[in-house]
C-alpha cells in the first residue's frame, strides 16, 4: 500500500442504513405522496444522460433521474431515492418488498384528507395503510416521534426461508471446496466450458449457455 492512501473502518456504533431505493414511474404523482401526503421533504435531485454503470437505475440503458427524498438531512436521517427511467413506462414488481413504517400524525392527517380513497387500504383510529402510486404499501401510525427522531420507523422485506434442514444442508463446508477454487482459476473467458472446470453436478450454472 502506497503512504498516500489508507484503508479506514469505521468504530462508530451508530452504523446505519443510509437510504432505500424505490423505481417509479410518474414523477409528479409520487412526489405528490411523498411530500404533500408523507411530508417529506426533496433533498438532492439529479439528471443522467447514460444508464449507471453499477446498475443504480437497474438493468436499462436509457437516461434517468434520481430524487432523494426524507424527513431530514440525509447525512443524519434514513431517506427514499426514487430512480425514473425515461424510456421505461412500467415495471413488473416483485415480492420482496412488503411495507415502510411511518410514525406522524400529520400523514396520517393528510393521507385521509388529500389521498384518493383508492390508494388507502384500511384505516383506524391507530393507524392507516395505504399504497404509493406504484403500489409500495406504507403503514401510517397515528403518533409522533420524539423532536429530532426520524418518523420512519420500520422497512420490512419478504425473504423465503428453505427450512433448518435445507438451510444447513447447504452451508454445510465442501472438503474439495479449496481445489474446486484452484481449477476454476484455469477457467479462460472465452472457454464456453469454463463454467464446468470445478464443479459438481450441484453447483453447475445449467442457465448459462
Amino acid at each position: 500500500m502506497s503512504s498516500g492512501s489508507s484503508l479506514q473502518e469505521s468504530t462508530s456504533d451508530n452504523r446505519r442504513l443510509l437510504h432505500f431505493t424505490m423505481k417509479i414511474t410518474d414523477r409528479l404523482a409520487v412526489r405528490h405522496f411523498f411530500c404533500d401526503i408523507l411530508g417529506m421533504k426533496i433533498l438532492r435531485h439529479e439528471e443522467m444522460d447514460f444508464a449507471c454503470a453499477a446498475q443504480c437505475n437497474g438493468d436499462f440503458v436509457s437516461p434517468w433521474s434520481k430524487t432523494m427524498v426524507g424527513y431530514g438531512n440525509e447525512n443524519s436521517v434514513f431517506v427514499f431515492e426514487l430512480n425514473y427511467n425515461y424510456d421505461v413506462e412500467g415495471y413488473e414488481y416483485g415480492n420482496d418488498f412488503s411495507s415502510v413504517t411511518i410514525r406522524n400524525r400529520q400523514a396520517v392527517g393528510n393521507a385521509r384528507q388529500l389521498l384518493d380513497k383508492k390508494f388507502i387500504e384500511t384505516d383506524n383510529s391507530q393507524s392507516i395503510i395505504v399504497r404509493s402510486p406504484d403500489g409500495h404499501r406504507f403503514i401510517l401510525i397515528n403518533d409522533d416521534v420524539s423532536p429530532g427522531g426520524n418518523p420512519v420507523q420500520c422497512l420490512s422485506l419478504n425473504i423465503c426461508f428453505v427450512g433448518e434442514e435445507n438451510y444447513f444442508k447447504a452451508c454445510e463446508t465442501d472438503p474439495d471446496a479449496e481445489n474446486k477454487f484452484y481449477k476454476g482459476l484455469e477457467n479462460k473467458p472465452d472457454d464456453p466450458n469454463k463454467y464446468v472446470i470445478g464443479e459438481d453436478e450441484s453447483t453447475k450454472q445449467h442457465d448459462k449457455q
